[in-house]
Order: C-alpha cells, then structure tokens, then sequence
C-alpha cells in the first residue's frame, strides 16, 4: 500500500512537473509574440507620423496655392521650366 502511494505521488509529481513545462513553454511563445507585436506597433507609430507630416506639408501646400499667387509662378518655374515672355534664359553649364 505504502509503495502504490509512492508510486501515485510520483506520477501526480510527474505531471504536474509536465503541466509546469507546458505553460512555461506557451507563456515563452506569448512572451516572443508581446515582443513582436509591440515591435511591429513601434514601426506603425513610426509610419503614422511620418504619414501626418506629409499631410501637415500637403495642407500646407494647399493652402499656398488658394492664397498666393506667387506661389504658382514660384512652382511654374522650379517644377516645368517655364518663363515669361519677356525674359531670357540663360542655361550655364554646371562645373563637375
């Protein structure tokens, strides 16, 4: 009788070591999955900002364009080349 004790403690020891193992194991797994989706959160914020940056620059932009004038000419020159009629273009060969 004192041996089958034994031997029942034995395996309720065994198995609740096995059970220990099994939620160790998961709550490492959890622990690597926490890790990568805050990592992967931290590359979403980084992302958001830079994407509410451009739009501030967008709006920003926007706004030139409904309220200067200058702005257009300022663009017409820099983005297509364009000039008045009455000036000359000078192109100077750029020194390498």
């Amino acid at each position: 009788m004192k041996t089958l004790s034994m031997l029942l403690r034995k395996i309720l020891l065994l198995a609740m070591l096995a059970a220990l193992v099994a939620t160790g194991r998961v709550a490492v797994e959890s622990w690597d999955e926490y890790q990568m989706a805050c990592q992967t959160q931290s590359q979403l914020n980084d992302i958001h900002s830079g994407l509410l940056f451009d739009v501030e620059q967008k709006r920003r932009e926007l706004d030139l364009l409904d309220t200067d004038s200058t702005y257009y000419q300022q663009l017409a020159r820099e983005e297509f080349g364009m000039v008045r009629g009455n000036e000359i273009v000078f192109i100077v060969p750029l020194e390498e």
